[in-house]
């Protein structure tokens, strides 16, 4: 996976781990998804600035994701 800079050094970089944090807490499909809602705008504007995040993005999502997927 490639990795974001250090949050030092960049705070979209943080900013988009503090999303991923609040995703990866997320006991439900309910919560994630209320997670999602709350920060998906914010997302796409620094996705859209920062395009060599998505890699990151989508990769964590998906390793959130498949922990809700059904047997």
């Amino acid at each position: 996976m490639t990795a974001l800079p250090a949050p030092a050094s960049d705070p979209d970089a943080e900013r988009l781990r503090s999303f991923l944090a609040r995703l990866s807490e997320c006991e439900t499909t309910g919560a994630r998804d209320q997670v999602l809602d709350e920060v998906i705008t914010e997302v796409t504007e620094l996705l859209t600035r920062r395009p060599g995040f998505q890699r990151h993005w989508l990769l964590k999502l998906d390793r959130i994701n498949k922990r809700f997927a059904l047997p």
